[in-house]
């Protein structure tokens, strides 16, 4: 639904501010609208029907949001009902709560025709039409996924159904429209995606012709990648846009029905009311699996590093740099962040900054931790400020502030390093209170508990410089394990203002050339570090021993001397079997393998 507030646009000429000019080319089946106001061009593509992938296989997919309706009444944790006329694309209907209702498991959205007493912009008035509208805004929100809905649309002279989508951040554009209908023409769909800035808007969209929509259940998609958006009416791919202009920022859903306006015409003596939108579900689904990494880094040795505080040639298996330098340089692009990890079951992050990290209690770097199922796909949804390491982990204030922070599709967060001037703790994150597995005073001889398992240390002479040491059981995971990373910098842990060098992105984002402060953030796919932790030669199934189990791998490994393992995933054979690490998993490693065998 093409969103306008018509007070905005300037006057042009006759009192008609925004001006429908409709183009029929007979040599391509074309269709462009082109509704001006300011600069905005709408291109609507007609397209014959898709090849079918089936129904929609949710293999890969994992559902973080969803309503079937199956209650007596409307979820409003999930879930905004409108109760106001909004002024935009000339519609005539007043939104009214009372046309929103559940009924045999499905969510209504009535359009009538009645005299309803409401709000108009400036004073109350009498309404000559109502309908339904409801939106997740300000209770669900999403960057990436599918958006799924299964539903039943009205059809008759001046109705507009419509699924969409809006950004959190209130602006306009962009907009993602998942579908929307005239009712004078049942068997068309239209989807649309706007973007650019006003006036200057640019739209891409196209005309799907099917069924006759109103007459039984079908179901609208909306697959929304960095980069790339696919449509799907009944599972099959209608359009894609792969414009410069897909959005990487939050959005919310909005369902609703238009009466009127300026794309369906008003009611004539043809309609009929009242009209039923009937939605059966809404389901959002996020991708499984982080797919490939920015950056792919692995320990090939057996010894970890020592967390002394200095960072020495050599002593970390792996390292990468940053990027951006919104905070003079701490972890951007010019500083590095090293790796290291022991088949004893310790992991190490070393920092060396180009310039040394702020001394203030409420600073702090974070790195979040993917290694195991599940886990958050985002921070909005961690809300535990008990203190100033829980709200960092959070990325939450002290009054309210938020610096959500929208992980990459696939990469979801179990646990939190939360890094100060003087402390480190880790966390087992929770919507409502992150539960603390260790910490360590900066340069203390034991840790929090009393132990020996987590150090944290800074070079005495050089500031810039810090260490860390955990162990990758306080990760829930253990030698041999690959585990994915993010590493983020908030300046302020008490205002949640969040600088833009990451640890794991890359550039290419709206943020770049600005720190989010307290703003939402998104990183783009593949924005992480896929880390593989050392594993004890010989020991294929990380469990420490060698053993005859182990031997099982080691023969399919085998290939030959100068001959890589004809595996799909030649890697884990080498790391594990290649005795004497020379490209290759022969009868050599055989020998050296049953030689330590138990």
């Amino acid at each position: 639904m093409l969103f306008l507030d018509y007070s905005l646009c300037p006057p042009r000429g006759p009192k008609m501010q925004i001006k429908l000019i409709m183009e029929r080319w007979t040599i391509h089946p074309v269709l462009r609208l082109f509704a001006i106001c300011g600069a905005i061009a709408l291109t609507v593509v007609l397209l014959p029907a898709q090849s079918a992938r089936g129904e929609f296989d949710d293999a890969g997919w994992d559902m973080v949001w969803n309503d079937e309706f199956d209650g007596t009444t409307i979820d409003t944790s999930k879930w905004r009902v409108e109760d106001a006329f909004l002024v935009k694309n000339q519609e005539l209907q007043y939104y009214a709560p009372d046309d929103v209702y559940l009924e045999n498991g499905n969510l209504i959205l009535r359009s009538q025709a009645r005299q309803y007493w409401g709000w108009d912009t400036w004073n109350w008035r009498w309404f000559d039409y109502t309908s339904g509208l409801v939106e997740t805004k300000g209770h669900f929100n999403r960057t990436y996924g599918r958006v799924e809905i299964r539903a039943k649309l009205p059809k008759t002279q001046g109705i507009w159904p419509a699924h969409w989508m809006l950004p959190s951040s209130n602006s306009w554009p962009p907009e993602l429209d998942i579908m929307e209908m005239l009712g004078h023409e049942p068997n068309t769909v239209y989807t649309t995606h706007h973007w650019g800035n006003w006036p200057n808007v640019q739209s891409l969209g196209s005309s799907y012709e099917g069924p006759d929509y109103s007459a039984g259940f079908h179901t609208f998609a909306l697959e929304w990648f960095p980069g790339r958006l696919d449509w799907y009416i009944d599972d099959a791919l209608v359009f894609t846009s792969i414009s410069s202009g897909i959005p990487n920022e939050p959005f919310y859903i909005i369902l609703n029905t238009a009466v009127g306006g300026i794309w369906p015409g008003n009611p004539n003596g043809t309609t009929v009311f009242p009209q039923y939108h009937t939605i059966d579900y809404v389901r959002v689904y996020e991708l499984i699996g982080a797919g490939a990494p920015l950056v792919e880094m692995a320990d090939v040795t057996e010894d970890s590093a020592v967390a002394d505080g200095s960072i020495d040639p050599g002593e970390y298996a792996t390292s990468t740099t940053g990027v951006n330098s919104g905070l003079f340089d701490r972890i951007g692009n010019e500083s590095v962040f090293a790796v290291d990890s022991s088949v004893d079951g310790r992991i190490n992050f070393g920092f060396d900054g180009k310039n040394a990290w702020p001394t203030s209690a409420s600073f702090g770097t974070v790195i979040y931790v993917d290694s195991k199922s599940g886990g958050f796909t985002s921070t909005k949804n961690l809300h535990d400020t008990g203190d100033v390491y829980r709200r960092l982990a959070s990325g939450q204030g002290t009054s309210g502030q938020t610096a959500d922070l929208y992980f990459a599709p696939g990469f979801a967060a179990d646990y939190a390093v939360v890094l100060t001037a003087s402390e480190a703790r880790i966390f087992a994150l929770s919507t409502s209170s992150h539960t603390l597995i260790n910490g360590a005073t900066l340069g203390a001889a034991h840790d929090m508990f009393g132990g020996e398992e987590v150090t944290y240390a800074i070079d005495a002479n050089d500031s810039s410089m810090r260490e860390f040491e955990a162990r990758l059981s306080h990760f829930g995971t253990s030698p041999g394990a690959s585990i994915n990373l993010l590493g983020t910098m908030l300046l302020n842990g008490d205002t949640a203002y969040r600088t833009n060098e990451f640890i794991g992105a890359s550039t290419g984002n709206a943020w770049d050339l600005a720190n989010p402060a307290a703003s939402a953030t998104t990183i783009k796919s593949g924005d992480y570090l896929r880390f593989s932790t050392a594993l004890m030669k010989g020991d294929a199934n990380g469990d420490s021993l060698v053993t005859t189990q182990d031997i099982g791998v080691l023969l399919d490994c085998l290939q030959g001397p100068g001959v890589p393992p004809a595996l799909a995933e030649p890697t884990p054979c080498l790391r594990a079997m290649d005795m004497d690490n020379d490209g290759d998993v022969d009868l050599s490693d055989y020998a050296q393998v049953t030689a330590v065998m138990e």
